[in-house]
């Protein structure tokens, strides 16, 4: 938890830096307040008291390639750093302690251990099904985000349709993706023009409307402020700067995409910026 003094202070700051901070803690307030509720209501209904027969033992699904991502981490360590150094040592030089925790070095995550089953191998092997029923040793966000997956999983391979199928997992995946990162405010525009403008040379100080405005044109679908195309490509992206400070989403990491498309159909998802959802899904249908 991070005092009230410290958040004061970083308002107080009121800079590029400070802002972003800020935005991170209130982001990780948010999921924890969303996380509590879960674990309270128990949708899934996640047993932890006895493993019966037919269920399935969520302890023993490996998940930290696509939970524990590259921006989970560095956000995680980024909070850590931030409570546990004194409000003193932050005033020395604040600038430079903000710089330093937002651009910190992240990791390589462990091999995953003996025993364990890639959670990615499990869907693709996973019958079809009307339910499915969990065990866990304690209801936690992990344990949570493996049966929301799973539940997920298990209603796209009930669909027969491949283009149902696509157009429901291109819906989970960029609902999930807009709220994360649009509704964290990580781009910080202000007066139209978003962090990168502000700090790199290659985002010209004229242009406005950040990643929606490229070298040559400003996209079609961009009409004051809003955009309804719905491409996963343009949500995916993260610029260079915030790129470095570990604000980004890789292909890789999305356990949905994974487990439900080939090499080439993910390219579609990941590469096809400025392009609708129904042209998308046209494109990886083709493959």
């Amino acid at each position: 938890m991070i005092s009230k003094e410290k958040i004061d202070f970083l308002n107080s700051l009121d800079n590029d830096y400070s802002r972003f901070i800020i935005n991170v803690i209130n982001s990780f307030e948010k999921r924890k307040k969303l996380l509590d509720k879960m674990i309270e209501e128990n949708n899934y209904n996640i047993q932890t008291t006895k493993l019966s027969n037919g269920m399935v033992n969520l302890d023993e699904l490996w998940v930290d390639p696509y939970y524990k991502t590259i921006m989970r981490r560095a956000l995680d360590n980024l909070l850590e750093v931030l409570e546990r150094e004194d409000i003193e040592t932050i005033n020395e030089n604040p600038k430079k302690f903000c710089k330093k925790i937002i651009f910190a070095k992240i990791g390589e995550l462990p091999n995953k251990p003996e025993g364990l089953v890639d959670i990615v191998d499990f869907i693709k092997d996973m019958d079809c099904g009307e339910e499915l029923n969990f065990y866990a040793t304690n209801i936690n966000e992990e344990s949570i985000f493996k049966a929301e997956h799973l539940s997920k999983a298990l209603i796209l391979k009930n669909i027969s349709d491949e283009t149902t199928r696509i157009s429901k997992l291109y819906d989970y995946v960029y609902d999930y993706l807009k709220e994360d990162f649009i509704s964290n405010n990580y781009c910080d525009f202000r007066d139209n023009k978003c962090i990168a403008q502000r700090h790199l040379r290659m985002y010209p100080w004229h242009i406005k409307d950040g990643c929606c405005y490229n070298e040559f044109f400003k996209c079609k679908h961009f009409n004051k402020a809003n955009c309804n195309a719905k491409c996963m490509a343009c949500t995916l992206f993260s610029c260079p700067f915030l790129s470095r400070m570990h604000i980004t989403y890789y292909g890789r990491e999305i356990l949905l995409f994974k487990a439900f498309l080939t090499k080439d159909q993910m390219k579609h998802m990941i590469y096809d910026f400025y392009k609708t959802k129904n042209e998308v899904i046209k494109a990886i249908l083709k493959k």
